[in-house]
């Protein structure tokens, strides 16, 4: 089991590699709510679309996204905003009324809907898909940048692990065989413009879980470049 960071494509192929005739899930959830959607390992390598599959959500939770402010993300279909989910395994509400109850909370008569704070959105066959966090979303020409699936590519090119986009940076963790023109033909393919590139050895990891990267360090120079 791993948990705490959006799995990579990397990981379910290292698994298979390893383990092939395993039955292996990725599960989506928070510690208001796990699980909230779950998909094979198989049917994630599979899957092709804008972000990353979280599959299709457990009986027993209600989805719908809250729209955003801008309504365009480069040619994709569906409604896009932030998650937001309601059920029985749901807290209702945080403990010694906590100030988070009024952001959120959203009372819908006796039910309460959880904002998750992950951008996503439903496809046809109402599977579940995260495009990235709300706090660290980023909008250009009045277009969402859908940074979890565009990292996810960056970081499968050649001498790149890891890849976030924070505001108009693009921070890289390298190793041997990295070519920054690999980046820059993949942003100009993409009509990505004006982010800087970054590079270090280790990006910092957030000190709960040491597995995702953490862009608020890196918001604040808290680690050295390369």
């Amino acid at each position: 089991m791993v948990g705490g960071a959006c799995v990579s494509q990397e990981l379910c192929r290292k698994i298979k590699n390893i383990f092939p005739t395993l039955s292996a899930n990725i599960v989506y959830g928070s510690s208001e709510a796990e699980p909230i959607a779950f998909a094979s390992i198989d049917e994630f390598l599979e899957s092709k679309s804008f972000g990353l599959l979280l599959g299709k959500q457990v009986p027993c939770i209600e989805v719908k996204i809250l729209p955003l402010e801008v309504s365009q993300m480069n040619e994709c279909v569906y409604e896009f905003g932030e998650i937001l989910i309601t059920g029985p395994h749901v807290v209702k509400e945080y403990i010694d009324n906590h100030p988070m109850n009024k952001v959120l909370k959203v009372k819908d008569g006796e039910r309460v809907w959880h904002r998750t704070g992950d951008i996503g959105y439903l496809d046809e066959e109402k599977r579940l898909w995260l495009l990235g966090r709300l706090n660290d979303r980023i909008i250009r020409n009045n277009k969402l940048i859908p940074c979890y699936g565009f990292e996810e590519d960056i970081s499968r090119l050649n001498g790149v692990s890891k890849a976030a986009f924070v505001g108009d940076k693009l921070y890289l963790q390298i190793d041997q065989g990295f070519e920054e023109s690999n980046v820059l033909d993949y942003l100009n393919l993409h009509e990505f413009s004006g982010f800087q590139i970054i590079v270090h050895d280790q990006l910092p990891v957030d000190r709960r879980h040491f597995s995702r990267v953490d862009r608020h360090a890196l918001r604040h120079n808290e680690s050295k470049s390369h």
